[in-house]
C-alpha cells in the first residue's frame, strides 16, 4: 500500500499539469481531492445512501435500467452517482437530473476516501464493471459497506496486465462481496484473479437492457427525406473522421440521395472536424443549429444525442474499431434492428461482438477499402440492409433479463 499511494501521488503531480496545459481543468477535480463546497456534506447527508459508481459516459448508460429500478423500488433511499470523467458526470446529470445525487468519485487516497465515505455513509457500494480501487475498498470493508461489482468485465489487456500483481489485486478483490459478471469468461478471468469463486455469478450484460426503441426520431424533423439513404457513423475517433468523409464524398456524387451523420465520439473534438468538413468544402449543418432544412451532412455536436440518432439510420458504422483501439457500443444501433459495421479494434466489447459475429448480425472490415466497398454495397441492396438489422435485434431481445437479477441481488444487501 506504501508503493501504491506513492505511485498515486507521483501520478498526480505530473496529471495536474497535463490536464491544465490541455484546458481540461474543471471545478469537479477538487473535490476529487476532498475539497469540497460548504454546502457539499448536507446535499449528500441522507440515512440510506446507495453509492453507485460509474466511470464515463459507457457505464452511465449501461447502468441507467438499474439506477431507474432501484428508484421506483426503494424510493426511501437516496442514491449518489460517482462519475470520473466531466462527460460522464455531464450525461448523468442529463439523465437523473433530481432523481439522483450527481458527484465525483474520489481520487484513491486514503485520506481522501475517508472523506468521502464518512460524509456519505452509503448502505451500499455498487460499481459498474471491473473497478479496482484498494484504497476505497478497505475503507468501506472497515465500515462495513457491502462492496458489489455489477455488470463485470476485463479485456484481454486488462487480464494481462492484473495478472502481472497478481496478490496485490487478489487482496482488494477479496473485500469485495459480490461479482455480477458478464460472461463465463469474465468469470472465469475474475476467479483467476484471486476472487472467492463462491462470491461470482454470471448475469448478463446491462447494456443488452439498458438500450430501448424509444423516441423514434422523423426524418423529416432533420432535412432528411423516406428516400434518402441515412449512414450514421457514430462514435468516430481521430482519422476515422477522414476516412468517413473522404468514403462519403466519393460516394455521393454516384448515390445523389445518400445523407451522412457523423458524431465524433468527444465533443471537445469539435473544431477539429469541423475544420475537416470546411475544407473538403462540405454543406453541413450542426445538431445544435439544425432546422428541418435539407443537408448532405448533419454534424452531432451535442452530448447524449448518438442513442436516437441510430433510429434515423439505413447502414451505420461504429466508430474507434478502425483507428482506435478497445472499440464502442454496437447495441445502441442493433435495438434499432440496424445493419452494423466495425473495424478490426472492438477489445472492449469482446462478448458482444462474438454474439454478433456467430449470429452473423455485423459486418467487419480491416481497412477503408472495405468499409467503402461494404457501405456501397448496402446502398443497393435493401434486403441485405434489412437481414442484417433483423438480426441484430434477435440477439439483442435474447440476451435480456440482467437488470432484474442485478437488481434482485442488491435489494438482498439493501435489505440486509
Amino acid at each position: 500500500m506504501f508503493f501504491y499511494n506513492t505511485l498515486l501521488i507521483l501520478i498526480l503531480i505530473t496529471y495536474i499539469p497535463h490536464l491544465t496545459l490541455r484546458g481540461k481543468w474543471h471545478k469537479g477535480l477538487w473535490v476529487q481531492l476532498g475539497f469540497w463546497p460548504d454546502d457539499f456534506e448536507t446535499h449528500l447527508k441522507h440515512p440510506k445512501n446507495i453509492w453507485i459508481h460509474a466511470v464515463s459516459v459507457g457505464e452511465v448508460l449501461a447502468i441507467e435500467s438499474v439506477v431507474n429500478d432501484l428508484l421506483r423500488q426503494y424510493p426511501h433511499h437516496q442514491i449518489i452517482l460517482s462519475t470520473v470523467t466531466r462527460t460522464g458526470n455531464e450525461l448523468a446529470c442529463e439523465k437523473f437530473k433530481d432523481k439522483v445525487k450527481i458527484i465525483y468519485a474520489p481520487f484513491d487516497f486514503s485520506w481522501v476516501v475517508k472523506k468521502f465515505v464518512s460524509v456519505i455513509r452509503p448502505v451500499v457500494y455498487i460499481a459498474a464493471e471491473t473497478e479496482i480501487w484498494p484504497n476505497l475498498y478497505r475503507t468501506l470493508k472497515r465500515t462495513n459497506v457491502a462492496i458489489l461489482q455489477i455488470n463485470g468485465r476485463i479485456s484481454d489487456k486488462s487480464f494481462k496486465g492484473y495478472r502481472r500483481i497478481k496478490p496485490f489485486v487478489a487482496k482488494t478483490l477479496n473485500t469485495v462481496d459480490r461479482f455480477c459478471m458478464q460472461s463465463a469468461i469474465d468469470s472465469e478471468r475474475i476467479c483467476a484473479l484471486g476472487a472467492d469463486s463462491n462470491k461470482i455469478e454470471v448475469f448478463g450484460n446491462l447494456k443488452f437492457d439498458s438500450v430501448d426503441v424509444l423516441n423514434m426520431l422523423e426524418r423529416s424533423d432533420y432535412g432528411f427525406a423516406e428516400e434518402d439513404i441515412v449512414w450514421v457513423a457514430g462514435s468516430t475517433h481521430p482519422g476515422e473522421e477522414e476516412i468517413v468523409l473522404n468514403i462519403y464524398n466519393d460516394l455521393r456524387t454516384k448515390y445523389t440521395n445518400l445523407k451522412l451523420i457523423l458524431a465524433p465520439r468527444h465533443i471537445e473534438r469539435m473544431a477539429e472536424v469541423v475544420k475537416l468538413l470546411d475544407e473538403g468544402d462540405l454543406p453541413y449543418t450542426r445538431l445544435s443549429e439544425r432546422t428541418n432544412q435539407s443537408r448532405a451532412i448533419l454534424l452531432i455536436d451535442t452530448i447524449g444525442h448518438l442513442r436516437q440518432m441510430y433510429s434515423l439510420a439505413d447502414i451505420v458504422f461504429v466508430g474507434k474499431t478502425l483507428k482506435g483501439v478497445g472499440g464502442q457500443n454496437i447495441l445502441e444501433p442493433a435495438v434499432f434492428a440496424k445493419p452494423i459495421i466495425v473495424g478490426p479494434h472492438m477489445e472492449n466489447f469482446k462478448n458482444i461482438i462474438d454474439l454478433f459475429s456467430e449470429g452473423k448480425a455485423v459486418i467487419k472490415v480491416d481497412n477503408e477499402k472495405e468499409l467503402a466497398e461494404k457501405i456501397e454495397g448496402l446502398i443497393g441492396d435493401e434486403s441485405r440492409r434489412l437481414d442484417y438489422g433483423a438480426k441484430a435485434a434477435e440477439i439483442m431481445q435474447a440476451n435480456r433479463g440482467a437488470t432484474d437479477k442485478t437488481v434482485d441481488m442488491i435489494g438482498n444487501y439493501i435489505k440486509a
